[in-house]
């Protein structure tokens, strides 16, 4: 008999955590496993993509209201009822709260596995209302069979604010070789294409990126800057005045919320995390299986990641950011194919998702 897995997760679209969990259910050993999801909100591209592949996928289209609760409430009633889960994987802080709220729908034999996917810094950077969840959990914490954090960071920074030990372990992000590769789709080769893959978020940290853009397109006028990730386009006028603010208007290429990510990746010469706050940067590792040296901040597991096939700078730095894709953009012929080949073979042997996806399932089945 097959054990029934059901993941609840805030919704689908095109994040870390939604890519960890697509890669995760279409790797795992369906013969022994039954998986089926719960979205909070939209479907997404993700959730769509599933659908295809044959997962059955409940839509709730959850508001921010008190009435829209109590019809989630009652939807996820009806569909423990009928499916009768062996264990239940919320993903991230808001399905974990409403699993714990929510504790006395599941049948007591209900096994929970706690999916955390980021690593506390302060929690000044959270917003209220997630910092209010963090703390709330800390003393469930208990409740869950196991906590999977995907960096030994994120277990830390939990741990440390009082997230039980005992049943906390680390099981990092898995990369599919075989969707991210190099291939020769160029955007533009007469220019110095400096990518970064990120929603448009205070943590990711695009006034850094933007300030360090400006600093190096003084010196290498035929630079683009390409930008992809959700909010990240035109109708933002937050990033727009931005732009404007370091004279980029001419450099940048914005591609908002993209499904072909790893199309748009091996058109990048560099590939650029400047974030302040990670765990497991998934966007690292997929440019590295594409052949794309990276320059990342060190955050998370970024430094780990990344190893000695890019180069690793400060926090905020963007005259760091700056120096490392003048080094980068330097290197002669014979460096830089010996920096992509060994980027996309430290993945491979590192960081292959079928070892990840095994792993899930011990924890699974334990």
């Amino acid at each position: 008999m097959k054990t029934k897995i059901l993941h609840l997760i805030v919704g689908l679209k095109t994040g870390g955590a939604e890519r960890m969990l697509q890669k995760l259910v279409l790797n795992m050993n369906n013969g022994a496993f039954e998986q089926k999801i719960i979205t909070l909100t939209s479907l997404g591209p993700i959730g769509v993509e599933l659908r295809k592949k044959g997962f059955e996928i409940f839509e709730l289209n959850m508001r921010k209201d008190i009435l829209s609760l109590f019809k989630v409430y009652g939807e996820i009633k009806n569909i423990i009822g009928v499916y009768t889960p062996d264990v239940v994987v919320p993903w991230m802080y808001h399905s974990i709260f409403l699993t714990v709220v929510f504790k006395r729908i599941f049948s007591k034999d209900t096994r929970f596995i706690w999916n955390i996917r980021h690593t506390i810094y302060d929690l000044k950077h959270e917003k209220i209302i997630t910092t209010n969840i963090i703390k709330f959990l800390i003393k469930h914490s208990t409740i869950p069979q196991a906590i999977i954090y995907n960096s030994e960071e994120s277990r830390k920074s939990h741990e440390k604010l009082g997230y039980h030990k005992s049943n906390g372990k680390v099981l990092l992000n898995g990369f599919d070789s075989q969707i991210f590769k190099p291939t020769p789709y160029l955007i533009n080769s007469e220019y110095f294409v400096i990518g970064i893959v990120a929603r448009y978020h205070p943590l990711k940290d695009y006034p850094t990126f933007l300030e360090a853009a400006s600093i190096f397109v003084k010196k290498n006028l035929k630079t683009r800057f390409v930008m992809v990730g959700r909010g990240v386009d035109r109708c933002n006028t937050e990033l727009m005045d931005l732009i404007k603010k370091y004279n980029l208007e001419n450099h940048v290429d914005l591609r908002g919320e993209r499904k072909d990510i790893e199309r748009i990746i091996t058109n990048f010469n560099v590939f650029t995390l400047s974030s302040y706050s990670e765990s497991f940067p998934n966007v690292l590792g997929e440019a590295m299986l594409c052949g794309v040296p990276c320059v990342s901040t060190d955050v998370g597991m970024a430094s780990d990641i990344v190893s000695s096939y890019g180069l690793i700078v400060d926090k905020q730095e963007p005259f760091q950011i700056a120096d490392a894709w003048e080094k980068l953009m330097n290197l002669d012929i014979a460096s830089l194919k010996a920096l992509k080949v060994g980027a996309r073979e430290h993945i491979i042997e590192n960081y292959s998702i079928q070892k990840i996806a095994k792993e899930y399932e011990r924890i699974l089945l334990d």
